[in-house]
């Protein structure tokens, strides 16, 4: 496939693996709300939590990864050679079998074996995602091979969806869940062989191929990407512990839950918009060409925006219709919780966008004030809760207008970035 033909074809694939990933998200709350019964449910959501919990690591390897593979594409034409990339992304590849293995085991340990099981395969699932949708993504992305990733996701993402209704059907939690890591599994080892045959990126490295320069080189690339992420993790996952150690594991998690699935669900759309814009965004810091790079990333935030006031309008039009539409006979959502998760889906946009564009491309200044400003909102936020005794809807609103003050610092974030490409 020529160049030309790859980078027309990519925002078409990329497009249409955001919409059926908001597509699966939604269908697998509508079914599992259905298929299980308050208890499982809760749990299904606490396991899943495992792999959010891991996200700060993944993603602070695929920035740190892409910076280096990035400037050696564009500027040396290299694909490959990069020992210490490949070392980062098995780290934490192993990262995420041993969370999927443990984690589960101290949510649902006095459970019966086959709900243990069941559980540690969905939570495999979730943890095995993360360097599927980080780390490989953004490699692929880097040295502008998008197009066989993107084919492989969605390849992926069609055999999600048949489990899925074979679980509706069927009604088996454990078969469903093992179907579902089996796909996790042979889509990342297919890609990996597939890729392989040219470049380096994911082999292990030998033990001393790492250079000692090249690996202090990465850790300070780590670092740096990983304030962006702990803002991201902190201010989209940090509510979660919050709310179990308030409310506990049950209803108050549950209404927490469909709110922010909602929210990642426009999250979503932004990030996609921000992951076909980044190539450009990033050719345009290594070469100067402003006026292009500054058109992308506002065309990014107005096409993230329109999706984003849609839902929000359904939730300020009906909440109730729309919770119960999602969890029928668990919707426990507290009354009012859809203007405050209306507020937060339409801040996402800036805070999506900002995260993902000075994660990647970012000063060291301009990453520590996004995190500086998202640990403050989040710690007001949650000592309100927790030292406050919140009750379910205020806990609501407090999450809400902390990621909302996060995502105007996002904003102003990329604003910086924006003013380093010079014509």
């Amino acid at each position: 496939m020529t160049a030309k033909w790859a980078g027309r074809l990519f925002p078409i694939l990329h497009a249409t693996n955001a919409a059926t990933a908001l597509v699966y998200t939604l269908a697998q709350t509508l079914v599992l709300a259905r298929g299980l019964d308050r208890a499982a449910f809760s749990q299904s959501i606490a396991v899943t939590a495992i792999g959010f919990y891991l996200l700060p690591l993944s993603q602070a390897v695929a920035r740190a990864n892409f910076m280096v593979i990035r400037k050696a594409a564009v500027e040396e034409g290299r694909a490959g050679g990069h020992p210490e990339a490949a070392l980062a992304f098995h780290v934490s590849q192993g990262a995420a079998v041993l969370a999927g293995l443990v984690g589960p085991m101290l949510i649902v340990g006095r459970e019966p074996p086959v709900t243990i099981v069941a559980m540690t395969a969905f939570a495999l699932f979730a943890t095995l995602s993360n360097p599927w949708y980080f780390e490989i993504q953004s490699a692929l992305l880097a040295i502008d091979r998008p197009v066989t990733y993107e084919l492989a996701n969605l390849g992926r993402r069609l055999a999600n969806m048949a489990a899925l209704a074979w679980f509706l059907v069927s009604h088996d939690f454990l078969t469903f869940t093992l179907l579902l890591l089996a796909q996790a599994v042979v889509a990342q080892a297919v890609l990996m062989r597939l890729v392989a045959r040219q470049t380096d990126l994911f082999d292990i490295p030998r033990p001393r191929a790492v250079g000692r320069a090249a690996g202090r080189a990465h850790l300070g690339r780590l670092w740096t990407a990983a304030q962006a992420t702990f803002a991201e993790w902190l201010t989209l996952n940090g509510p979660y512990a919050v709310f179990m150690a308030r409310f506990g594991v049950g209803p108050g998690l549950i209404g927490l839950d469909i709110g922010m699935k909602l929210l990642r669900a426009s999250l979503t759309v932004t990030r996609s918009l921000s992951e076909i814009g980044l190539p450009h965004i990033s050719r345009a810091l290594l070469t100067g060409a402003a006026d292009h790079g500054r058109r992308t990333a506002l065309a990014v935030l107005a096409l993230g925006l329109a999706p984003s006031l849609a839902i929000a309008g359904l939730l300020l039009w009906d909440e109730r219709a729309v919770f119960h539409a999602l969890l029928g006979p668990n919707a426990v959502a507290p009354s009012g919780a859809g203007a405050a998760f209306a507020l937060a889906i339409v801040a996402g946009v800036g805070f999506q966008a900002g995260a993902h564009f000075v994660g990647y491309l970012g000063r060291a200044g301009d990453v520590a004030l996004f995190t500086i400003l998202a640990i403050v909102s989040f710690i007001g936020a949650a000592g309100w809760i927790l030292l406050g005794r919140a009750d379910d809807i205020g806990a609501l609103w407090a999450i809400c207008l902390a990621f909302a003050a996060t995502s105007a610092g996002g904003l102003f974030a990329l604003s910086r970035v924006l003013m380093l490409i010079r014509h």
